[in-house]
């Protein structure tokens, strides 16, 4: 086995505490930033912004059929490839990065469903530059990602 049976089933069970997380702090961004964002420090804000988008706001549509065209390629998508985690951690295959995206993709899935869009309320800024608003699903996702960059680099029987 790759993946030490019971940490990883710590691991990726303790992960989901990431989803829970991210699902509080944005029900407090819809209740505490709606008129008003709040500057933490001179490059930190929070701000609140609904991403009807993905990634940078891409295919971002006031049109409900695209809107929900989007979402159900997000949602197959996201049905997909949790599926395929699942099938390589029966094989034994330790698929913590893969969880982490799922996590983050799960917890802005539910946004399209519950909010009309994604709920993003972290925003880093520098004078005229200005990184886009983002959540902790999105940290998580870009987390698993790059660990997942990583495992393919390092690894020679990564998807095997």
């Amino acid at each position: 086995m790759n993946c030490f049976s019971s940490f990883c089933f710590s691991a990726h069970a303790q992960l989901w505490n990431f989803f829970v997380l991210d699902v509080l702090v944005k029900r407090w961004a819809l209740h505490s930033l709606q008129c008003q964002a709040i500057s933490v420090c001179p490059y930190l804000t929070f701000e609140l912004s609904i991403n009807r988008g993905v990634s940078w706001s891409m295919f971002s549509s006031a049109n409900p059929y695209i809107f929900a065209a989007v979402t159900a390629v997000v949602g197959l998508f996201l049905a997909t490839f949790a599926w395929i985690t699942y099938a390589r951690k029966q094989r034994g295959q330790c698929s913590f990065a893969e969880t982490l995206v799922i996590v983050g993709g799960t917890g802005n899935f539910f946004d399209r469903l519950f909010y009309g869009g994604v709920v993003d309320y972290i925003h880093f800024h520098y004078g005229a530059w200005s990184f886009p608003i983002f959540n902790i699903a999105d940290i998580c996702i870009v987390t698993g990602v790059f660990l997942m960059v990583v495992q393919i680099v390092f690894s020679k029987t990564v998807f095997k």
